[in-house]
């Protein structure tokens, strides 16, 4: 009886099992930093906030961000970005071959050769459709199976995916960042920083919002600086700037928050938060402000929007 090809798909997340580069010299930009073989669906790694250019297999990505949360290039917080459809396009003329049989052509054609390597297809094995299902087995027969006994676990999955897109959008531009926290007790729970998209500030600073869960369902907020991006001579940083907490709901309802105190400092051309080197090639510690549990439930008690208004 012949097989339903669309029951199971191949497990690609292994390729570097299989396939390596004719070409000792093939450039770094094609080599995953995780497992060290050709990128397979490579994707950005948003580093501190912003894309440095670091590209992994989304597979190797999602393992380190299971475990870290760190770029396994610059070893800087990490999240997962945006497939790179460029770099797939570069890797088109790169010469791959078949580590089971020999066979080497163009990296596109890979997928048509597993058709016909029996040997590569038991390396890989094969994956459940739902992208977001982690199941893996060694034949189709065992992947129809797992389907078949979570159908209904399947269905809830693929309906959530067409019934809850993202609400509100994070983004960055001219003075100004946004964040949108989804879901308020999952980021408590995880205990782990949130980045915003890098912006340009004022004269030419260089900036990302960093959400910080703390201790009583607090949000504490840090404005950061990358020194060796911002304009030369811009430092000290000497602009006001307002945190907004907004309600997603009634974007009317808003708690806001001055920042002001470091213009005045004693001690501002010392403090590297404020006046850093102009060579420190990493995101400073951050000028900050704590939200508290009373001010945030003020506006909402299940999602957020955060916003930072640089003056």
């Amino acid at each position: 009886m012949t097989q339903n090809p669309r029951a199971a798909k191949l497990n690609f997340d292994e390729t570097n099992h299989v396939f390596s580069f004719i070409d000792d010299n093939t450039s770094a930009l094609f080599v995953c930093p995780i497992c060290l073989g050709p990128i397979e669906r490579p994707v950005q790694a948003i580093c501190g906030g912003i894309d440095e250019g670091h590209r992994a297999c989304k597979a190797c990505l999602q393992k380190v961000l299971v475990k870290n949360r760190r770029c396994p290039t610059c070893d800087m917080p990490c999240e997962m970005g945006f497939r790179d459809g460029a770099l797939e396009r570069q890797m088109k003329p790169v010469q791959v071959k078949c580590d089971c049989c020999g066979w080497h052509g163009p990296w596109p054609d890979r997928k048509s050769h597993l058709e016909v390597c029996d040997e590569a297809k038991q390396q890989l094995g094969w994956r459940c459709p739902m992208d977001d299902c982690p199941f893996t087995a060694q034949t189709e027969a065992e992947v129809e199976a797992h389907m078949l006994e979570n159908f209904q676990e399947h269905l809830v999955r693929a309906q959530s995916i067409v019934e809850e897109p993202p609400l509100h959008i994070s983004f960055g531009c001219k003075d100004t960042s946004q964040v949108y926290l989804p879901n308020l007790a999952g980021f408590h729970t995880a205990g782990l920083p949130v980045s915003g998209p890098a912006f340009i500030a004022s004269k030419g600073f260089l900036c990302t919002m960093v959400l910080n869960p703390v201790e009583g369902e607090g949000i504490t907020v840090e404005l950061k600086f990358f020194p060796r991006r911002c304009r030369p001579g811009v430092f000290p940083f000497e602009q006001p700037f307002y945190v907004l907490v907004v309600d997603p709901d009634e974007q009317a309802r808003v708690e806001s928050r001055l920042v002001d105190f470091h213009i005045t400092l004693g001690t501002r051309l010392t403090d590297q938060n404020i006046n850093p080197p102009a060579t420190m090639d990493t995101w400073t510690g951050g000028l900050s402000i704590t939200i508290d549990r009373a001010q945030i439930q003020a506006v909402n008690r299940n999602h957020l929007i955060v916003k930072v208004i640089v003056l």
